[in-house]
């Protein structure tokens, strides 16, 4: 993901930015409007390169996801044994508080969290947090059959005593529930925060903890981007043991279920794939053959959102001329017949579908109406969205 083009004045607003994060800035410097504006567009703009790694199947596999993982943990100092979603997740690490015996909050968790916070409070005061968190809440609910993220916890209020209580009078809004989690949502958030103020080119290193700056981080930061882009989804930290777990691949559509109609909607690091079709979990025949398909096979499935699918994807047209019908309405114009068809599907009430003839070319077209309509000029309507009334008016017109 390549930087987006700067302008030279633009350069005075990232060296303000950098002023703010750091705690140098004069007291009467706050982000202005067109800065919370720019902000916010680079944010969403960055953030849309991101939904396009989680989607992207061709480069998950298993070895990078283990390989670039361990080597943050690596970098990050971490002496815990390292385990993989693949092996058996011990009951330690169950447990959702980030401290140690001692009472501290676990390494690398505090450095991570550090980071977040300290972009977090630039958008908090430029106005624009509520906007970032239900876009990370938006994005992460798409996950939460797999992970649960820190965003999707602060929604519910997970931890939120506990929380307010750690930070005390410091406590902000922007501040997420703690635990001894960290996914790969609040990895993602933290980097197009960091890339919207002006990082990579015009931040300046600055210090988070315990002698790790910035730039520490980031370099260790470029590990986690690569392990995202192979099905990272989130570690889980003891004193003990990291436990390091994978989230598949997904496509959605447009009203957010999982979906995809000409190839596999889910991969696994494993490289295993599944087929999904508006949520409906189905065979890769249906989907990626749907040619070797038959209607006997078709009226044979019990499952009917299953079978719905089926008829889209052998074709409604195929589907109506393949079985016996009868037609319960027509209109006649010039030569040609627009008809409301009822079709036995044997199992079930009969499909209603209209069957209109373009007078022009002589292709048919066939589109699904409710059960129940008996009138031509009624389905029609109902494919408007208009009443029967409306659609007279809409021809004497």
């Amino acid at each position: 993901m390549g930087p987006i083009k700067t302008l030279l004045t633009e350069v005075d607003d990232f060296k303000k930015f950098h002023r703010l994060i750091t705690g140098t800035a004069g007291k009467s410097e706050k982000i202005s409007d067109r800065e919370a504006s720019f902000i916010s567009k680079r944010f969403n703009d960055r953030l849309e390169n991101w939904q396009i790694v989680l989607r992207n199947m061709n480069s998950i596999n298993e070895s990078d996801f283990r390989n670039h993982s361990e080597a943050w943990l690596k970098l990050m100092h971490c002496d815990q044994k390292i385990i993989f979603s693949s092996e058996v997740i011990p009951n330690s690490l169950n447990k959702t508080n980030p401290f140690d015996s001692s009472g501290k909050i676990l390494k690398p968790v505090s450095v991570s969290i550090k980071f977040y916070n300290m972009l977090a409070e630039l958008f908090y005061q430029g106005g624009i947090w509520t906007n970032v968190q239900q876009r990370m809440y938006e994005l992460s609910h798409l996950y939460s059959e797999f992970v649960k993220s820190l965003f999707y916890d602060k929604r519910i209020g997970l931890n939120y005593e506990e929380t307010k209580k750690f930070y005390g009078k410091h406590y902000q809004p922007y501040h997420l529930p703690l635990s001894n989690k960290l996914d790969c949502f609040l990895f993602i958030t933290s980097e197009c925060m960091f890339y919207a103020i002006g990082g990579y080119s015009y931040l300046d290193p600055f210090p988070i903890e315990d002698g790790i700056d910035s730039e520490t981080y980031l370099n260790g930061l470029k590990y986690i981007l690569k392990a995202i882009d192979a099905g990272f989804g989130f570690f889980v930290f003891t004193e003990g043991v990291v436990g390091v777990y994978s989230i598949p691949k997904l496509k959605f559509n447009e009203r957010g279920q999982i979906h995809c109609a000409d190839g596999p909607a889910m991969k696994l690091v494993s490289g295993e794939t599944a087929y999904f079709y508006n949520g409906i979990s189905v065979d890769e025949k249906i989907i990626m053959h749907p040619q070797e398909l038959s209607v006997k096979e078709i009226l044979s499935t019990k499952h009917p959102h299953i079978k719905e699918v089926m008829i889209e994807k052998y074709g409604l047209g195929n589907f109506v001329e393949s079985l016996r019908y009868f037609v319960l309405d027509e209109i006649k114009v010039e030569n040609s017949f627009y008809q409301l068809l009822s079709v036995d599907i044997e199992e079930g009430d009969p499909l209603n579908v209209l069957r209109v003839t373009c007078p022009s070319t002589g292709k048919k077209h066939y589109l699904r109406v409710p059960p129940g309509i008996k009138k031509f000029k009624d389905a029609l309507a109902w494919t408007f969205g208009v009443s029967s009334r409306e659609l007279d008016i809409y021809f004497e017109t």
